[in-house]
């Protein structure tokens, strides 16, 4: 027989204040720190005469985070209303394995129902609310974007969804996805812990229309997931370049309208099943969404590019190699370019070498991509520097135009000795420069000339 007598806890008043010091110590240094660092920042932000962006990012991040958690608040405390109004607390758990802890547990709450939904409502809509304060960059380039007057071939859509919608609807899918999950496992929660769900038995009829709208919601959401990702094939690395692919778009985005089906099919089930016993239907549905995702998903688009791509590489990625090269002209502005055919001539003359004197004296003899070893030897100097890339370029030095291999020494922060604050923006915050040389040069060693940064113009 299960004794309910009181067990004596002993009064440890001591212990009990030096805890609450230190927990109060550690938030007030936590506060401190964030106090500091939101101070640092406006003092920062200031000083460069952009307070406006500063006031911009922080404001955002403020109404994101409050509009989203008001949001999560409300749906958390609907549906643990909805919850007890449908499992109300019946203290009958003879039989249960947890049945002193299920006793115990209403005899707490029955008298503060209203004030613990309240703040387990409060609690969790404030978790999952604090995960839109990294929406800020979306939620702006979303409101503030606009359209290119350009449309993809795929879908037909303006490139400005891609650029400033679609990050944006990943962002607000992933968290709803959330939310439902975190809904859908704390409402279960109670549901078992006011009787609605016991173990060995059945679950009441009321909690099973509860749980299956809220798991039909969430295959809906999957679906509008999927959706998305259909329009991010466009930023698919499958095949020799970036965006959709053959592969992609003859077997990934088959597969992924699959999905969407399969997936509102599951929570078209879940609804029907309300009426139906047992939970037989909801089990199929996932187990086919499962074979669906893994096969047709995953496995079939691996075989179109082993089996039908890679043998033929060529003719089946002409027409998506062509779509990269269209916009990668539009993207740099390269589309009105117009090209004429030079003849060359190898009938040369002294006076010809003379007339083209600024040609024949900056012929090219460094390669960038061996340079670009000689310049991370040379030039990095010291562990946090580092040298990313070669060009080509033209300036004037010394009055005269020349051909010069330039690069740029940036400091790498990852590298940056004791990383924090005072070293990334007060201590390591020099040493960047341009290293430069002539293309057509070397010293006596063999090395590149290079040239001091100083008094030289741009061609």
């Amino acid at each position: 027989m299960i004794s309910r007598d009181p067990v004596p806890i002993r009064q440890e008043g001591g212990r009990r204040w030096l805890a609450i010091v230190v927990i109060a110590a550690f938030v007030g240094i936590l506060t401190i720190r964030s106090i500091a660092t939101f101070w640092t920042d406006f003092l920062w932000f200031s000083d460069l005469g952009q307070s406006g962006t500063w006031r911009t990012l922080i404001f955002t991040r403020v109404w994101l985070v409050l509009a989203a958690s008001a949001v999560a608040i409300v749906l958390f405390w609907i549906n643990l209303a909805v919850a007890d109004r449908l499992s109300p607390r019946t203290g009958s758990f003879s039989g249960s394995p947890d049945e002193e802890l299920l006793e115990r547990f209403q005899e707490w709450v029955g008298p503060r129902v209203r004030w613990v939904r309240l703040a387990v409502a409060g609690f969790f809509g404030l978790m999952v609310g604090l995960g839109a304060s990294q929406w800020w960059r979306d939620w702006l380039l979303f409101r503030h974007g606009g359209t290119f007057g350009i449309e993809d071939p795929i879908y037909g859509n303006d490139v400005g969804v891609y650029v400033f919608d679609l990050p944006f609807y990943r962002d607000l899918f992933g968290w709803t996805f959330q939310l439902f999950l975190v809904i859908a496992l704390v409402t279960a929660a109670l549901h078992y812990l006011n009787g609605g769900i016991q173990v060995q038995r059945s679950v009441s009829a009321g909690v099973k229309v509860h749980l299956s709208v809220l798991f039909a919601a969430l295959a809906l959401l999957k679906a509008f997931g999927y959706w998305l990702d259909r329009w991010e094939l466009l930023y698919s690395e499958r095949g020799q370049v970036i965006g959709a692919s053959f592969t992609d778009i003859n077997a990934q985005r088959p597969a992924l309208n699959l999905l969407i089906i399969v997936s509102v099919i599951a929570a078209v089930i879940l609804l029907v099943n309300i009426r139906l016993k047992g939970w037989t239907l909801p089990i199929v549905a996932v187990g086919l969404w499962l074979l669906t995702s893994i096969g047709v998903g995953g496995i079939y688009p691996a075989i179109v590019q082993r089996f039908q791509v890679q043998p033929d590489e060529l003719n089946k990625e002409i027409e998506f190699v062509a779509h990269n090269i269209e916009f990668t002209r539009e993207a740099y502005g390269l589309t009105n370019i117009e090209v004429q055919d030079f003849a060359a001539s190898s009938a040369l003359t002294a006076a010809d070498l003379e007339d083209n004197s600024d040609t024949i004296d900056n012929i090219r003899l460094w390669d960038p991509s061996v340079l670009f070893t000689t310049y991370q030897q040379l030039q990095a100097i010291v562990t946090f520097y580092d040298v990313s890339d070669v060009d080509v370029d033209r300036y004037r030095v010394d009055g005269e135009l020349t051909q010069v291999m330039v690069s740029s020494r940036n400091l790498d922060e990852e590298s940056i000795p004791a990383p924090g604050w005072v070293n990334e923006r007060l201590v390591y915050t020099h040493g960047f420069g341009a290293v430069l040389s002539p293309a057509n040069n070397v010293t006596v060693e063999g090395q590149p000339d290079f040239v001091k940064v100083i008094d030289f113009g741009i061609a």
